[in-house]
């Protein structure tokens, strides 16, 4: 059985005709879709270092923490996601965002492809409040030619009784 393709991989791969007809099919759920495999894409990392982690540990039974201090598992954990989400966002894996993970050069084409669809929702929306500012001014320019169409005669027949 063959594996379907994710949007994501359709998208990546299609021409701009392509990508404008998936835009357009899936226009009003487009924004949760690319919020939704962003987060998919950080669980994916997170959970790949989290195994990777774990599996170069080893099985060691029961650990003691004799150390002393006191780690906080739960911060730690949500700095971790907020760092990888911010990362595949801005697409910029400096540091350690992909340390201990086996596919990075997957996540980054996949965080690229998430951000081209990011700026082409940005273009959308720019282009939708240029629209409504065009027919603002459109509205605007139709109001003064009426308001020009009717002073006109009121200023002839003035100047003719003067």
């Amino acid at each position: 059985m063959v594996a379907k393709a994710s949007i994501i991989e359709i998208y990546a791969r299609a021409d701009a005709a392509g990508r404008v007809d998936i835009i357009c099919k899936n226009y009003s759920n487009f924004i949760g879709i690319v919020d939704g495999y962003t987060e998919g894409l950080r669980y994916m990392i997170e959970s790949e270092k989290a195994y990777n982690r774990k599996k170069n540990h080893g099985d060691l039974g029961v650990r003691v923490q004799t150390s002393g201090i006191h780690s906080d598992i739960t911060a730690e954990t949500a700095i971790s996601n907020v760092i990888t989400r911010e990362a595949i966002i801005a697409c910029d894996f400096s540091g350690d965002v992909l340390e201990g993970v086996d596919r990075g050069e997957k996540y980054q084409r996949e965080a690229y492809t998430l951000r081209r669809m990011r700026e082409v929702r940005d273009l959308k929306q720019h282009y939708l409040t240029a629209m409504v500012f065009y027919r603002i001014l459109i509205l605007a320019s139709a109001d003064i030619l009426l308001i020009r169409m009717a002073i006109i005669p009121m200023m002839k027949e003035f100047y003719m009784t003067i």
